[in-house]
């Protein structure tokens, strides 16, 4: 069953992004449940690897408190599946491969 899966591009993404980003990972309030899209996402991503042991590293907000980003780390370093979350929505906007080594 696909759960609507929504990638988004660069713009889209940069478009739910206002530095500074918050670091809220410590204590962030789960907006809504992401793994069954997180895993959906993944799999779609990275087509028969093993994603079980992937898991949340950092969870960002940005300084309206709209959006969120949760990054899940991956098997490629400094490489995350990004779920980003419209706060006043209570959704899942879609999902982002953010590859740190590329950007930077």
């Amino acid at each position: 069953m696909s759960l609507g899966l929504r990638e988004l591009d660069s713009s889209q993404f940069n478009a739910t992004f206002a530095p500074p980003m918050r670091d809220v990972t410590s204590s962030a309030e789960e907006v809504v449940s992401i793994w069954p899209y997180a895993e959906e996402a993944m799999a779609h991503e990275f087509p028969g690897v093993e994603t079980s042991n992937w898991n949340v590293e950092y969870v960002y907000e940005d300084p309206s408190g709209s959006w969120q980003h949760v990054l899940i780390n991956t098997e490629i370093q400094n490489a995350y599946l990004v779920v980003v979350i419209d706060i006043n929505a209570e959704s899942i906007l879609g999902y982002h491969f953010l590859n740190l080594n590329e950007k930077y």
